[in-house]
């Protein structure tokens, strides 16, 4: 059974590390950094300082969150994670 897992990751890690998702990868970056500026010049910001507390909490949540999801879904490959993953399912 784990050798199946790991063949199914290893299929899963190369198509992630093809040249044509690693394009797609670079257009969402940009896509993204559009709606940050697009979000920069349209919402205000706040002037009190518990309301901006109140904010940086909810955008550390939802940033992990985010995190969280990329991670476990294997969308971004990150090698070192992987690595850290491997020895502890071999342990």
């Amino acid at each position: 059974m784990r050798q199946r897992r790991r063949d199914r990751n290893e299929k899963k890690r190369t198509k992630i590390c093809s040249p044509l998702w690693q394009l797609l990868q670079i257009g969402a970056s940009f896509l993204t950094s559009f709606f940050i500026d697009i979000y920069d010049t349209v919402l205000p910001t706040a002037q009190s300082m518990a309301v901006r507390l109140v904010l940086l909490a909810a955008a550390i949540v939802i940033t992990s969150v985010g995190i969280i999801l990329t991670v476990g879904m294997e969308i971004v490959p990150n090698p070192v994670c992987q690595k850290i993953v491997d020895a502890s399912r071999k342990a």
